[in-house]
């Protein structure tokens, strides 16, 4: 997906949530024809993390996924301070955060239509890695 150089927003993300790492990145891998751009393990939380396209597998327990399976979409922007003004304006409400994470800083808001997004600016060294900018 090509995004408009002026946004805020680097990249989207839909989540897919899995209890087996390894077979779901399999099948995403076959696929799509890709490769993973990368991959975090937070085993504080019993999680695994793997970008691949458009796509945030998002692997653990049904005990370790439970917390996180509300969350429907991750956006990478920018600027995470001029996004969380930009989300409460429009009357989301910040849910969760704003967190520090290995893969650097995001909040997640719940949008007046229901809808769950996580927002998250990336550490430079992983911009640099997945979007080579």
């Amino acid at each position: 997906m090509v995004l408009d150089s002026n946004s805020n927003t680097l990249k989207m993300y839909a989540r897919i949530y899995v209890n087996d790492l390894k077979p779901a990145l399999a099948h995403v891998e076959l696929m799509t024809g890709m490769k993973l751009d990368w991959h975090e393990g937070i085993p504080e939380l019993g999680l695994e993390l793997v970008g691949i396209a458009d796509l945030l597998i998002i692997a653990g327990s049904n005990e370790s996924l439970a917390p996180f399976r509300e969350t429907q979409a991750t956006f990478v922007v920018k600027d995470i301070d001029f996004t969380i003004r930009e989300i409460e304006s429009v009357g989301a409400e910040i849910i969760n955060g704003p967190f520090d994470a290995p893969n650097g800083r995001g909040f997640n808001a719940r949008h007046k239509n229901g809808a769950v997004i996580e927002y998250i600016q990336w550490t430079d060294d992983l911009i640099h890695r997945v979007l080579g900018s």
